[in-house]
């Protein structure tokens, strides 16, 4: 009995020591940032989009750039154009969601420099059609790119961050992965997947140096959201891949567990745990849930799916 409560007296303590820690961060507005210099960095779905975005900021930084897509012409395109600037990368063509083809990968990468130690799950697509109107391999395919591909790149390059016991893993989520929203079901349901395939691995992990952080954007200005509408954009903005992606790095550079984007997504996750289901799922109807991607084009990624 005693153990248990010197056990839970440490707890409190540790709580109000990261919490009296927070709240000087917040003051002084100066978090304690690791500098992301010299690493080997893979980004997934690197083509175009957000991953495009993360691979100049990692550049940038004098990182080399291992750049994946199923994406040939686009994604050389995207690595020659880094190389144009004077920064290291390489362009890969890989299935992600294929375990074999990401063993070749991982052949491919090692061919090119160092182990990784920063990994980008960043891959990612919308079917955005109703549950009743999703074939059984248009929901496959959203799993498989979505969620599996995360499984399967960081089952393929943890072990060697783990062994140095030194490296990142950065999961793209949404906040579709605690929100609910119409047209979504495939992929709020591989958002909610990576959500809690990352908060597991940060359990996981937590006795080494290996550090995890889930960025959980709205839907965002790019080709993969196209014609999506929110109906209070003062409260809810949208944001472009730029705006996401420079706060994503930050978090990255703080060691963040999470990142969510706009702020008030915070909010509406922690209200959600305290409101009966029913009354939470009219104020989410009452925001514009069921009307978010009702003009939705996207990518036309329904259209390439059977």
């Amino acid at each position: 009995m005693c153990g248990v409560i010197f056990e839970l007296l440490c707890l409190i303590g540790k709580i109000v020591v990261y919490y009296a820690r927070e709240i000087v961060y917040m003051i002084l507005r100066n978090r304690p940032q690791k500098k992301i210099n010299g690493e080997s960095v893979l980004i997934t779905g690197s083509a175009q989009g957000m991953g495009a975005v993360y691979a100049r900021k990692f550049a940038e930084l004098g990182n080399v750039c291992h750049c994946v897509d199923v994406a040939t012409e686009m994604n050389e395109k995207m690595v020659e154009g880094l190389k144009a600037q004077g920064y290291e990368a390489y362009s890969y063509t890989c299935d992600i969601s294929n375990w074999e083809a990401i063993q070749v990968l991982k052949s491919q990468v090692e061919e090119n420099g160092k182990p990784i130690t920063y990994l980008i799950n960043n891959a990612g697509i919308c079917m955005g059609r109703n549950f009743d109107e999703l074939t059984p391999g248009q929901i496959k395919k959203t799993l498989e790119v979505n969620l599996l591909s995360q499984f399967f790149c960081t089952k393929t390059f943890l072990p060697d961050m783990v062994a140095k016991n030194y490296g990142h893993v950065v999961n793209m989520a949404s906040t579709a992965g605690y929100i609910p929203s119409t047209r979504v079901t495939d992929y709020s349901a591989s958002k909610y997947g990576s959500v809690g395939f990352s908060e597991c691995l940060i359990q996981e992990l937590a006795a080494t140096d290996v550090k995890v952080t889930f960025i959980c954007p709205f839907f965002t200005a790019s080709g993969m959201f196209e014609g999506f509408n929110v109906r209070f954009p003062l409260i809810m903005p949208s944001s472009t891949p730029e705006e996401v992606i420079t706060k994503a790095m930050r978090a990255i550079h703080e060691d963040q567990v999470i990142m969510m984007c706009p702020n008030i997504f915070y909010l509406l996750v922690a209200f959600k745990g305290l409101t009966p289901r029913p009354i939470f799922d009219k104020i989410c109807v009452f925001l514009g849930s069921k009307n978010t991607l009702t003009n939705f084009t996207g990518r036309r990624e329904a259209e390439k799916v059977k």
